[in-house]
């Protein structure tokens, strides 16, 4: 692939974007407290069935979220709820979401250092695809409105769990925010290679 003027410039700006690097920086500095973090676990327990409750998630982004529906290559046809949610490609990306989700829920500790290597490496992945954080506001949107259904309990999940859940959010957001970074980082770094031997 041949690298231009344009690209480095393009790509430059995604990096040094100062909206974005402001947006990173918040969401970075999110801190748990340990009632939060029970909070956020004990919720958690009571999804009966993950693979479901992600092709809810995922289900509730394409049809109230449209606008960024076409990041999601296999999902441009998809228009009602049976097509979403028995489409393969789909089913597997849900799945997937909420093993990683799954497992840094149940390994998350007040006290260490917590591992966010998957979840880093998710929004790297995804960084080719179009993702940005901004997009995350969508799926904090449906990830709540997700929680609140299946519970379906206001006493169980009240405000304070549900702003548990928004700060812990906030942390995932802000580890998806550095692979997309990373990967920003990448794209600049071939591109001034590039133009470097030509």
């Amino acid at each position: 692939m041949g690298c231009t003027h344009s690209d480095l410039v393009m790509a430059t700006k995604n990096v040094l974007n100062p909206t974005y690097l402001s947006k990173y920086k918040n969401t970075e500095n999110a801190e748990l407290t340990v009632d939060q973090i029970q909070r956020v676990k004990s919720s958690w327990k009571l999804i009966s069935n993950q693979r479901e409750f992600g092709l809810n998630i995922m289900t509730r982004i394409f049809t109230k979220h449209d606008e960024i529906k076409h990041k999601w290559i296999f999902a441009k046809d998809l228009n009602s709820d049976e097509e979403i949610r028995k489409n393969p490609q789909l089913v597997y990306h849900a799945t997937k979401i909420m093993e990683i989700m799954d497992k840094i829920i149940v390994t998350y500790n007040y006290d260490c250092v917590n591992d966010f290597k998957d979840i880093m490496h998710l929004g790297k992945n995804h960084y080719d695809y179009g993702v940005r954080p901004s997009d995350f506001e969508h799926f904090e949107e449906a990830l709540i409105f997700c929680l609140e259904k299946e519970i379906n309990n206001e006493k169980i999940f009240d405000l304070t769990t549900k702003t548990s859940w928004k700060k812990f959010f906030m942390i995932l957001a802000s580890k998806l925010s550095e692979g997309i970074y990373l990967a920003e980082i990448d794209e600049l770094n071939t591109i001034n290679n590039c133009t470097k031997k030509n």
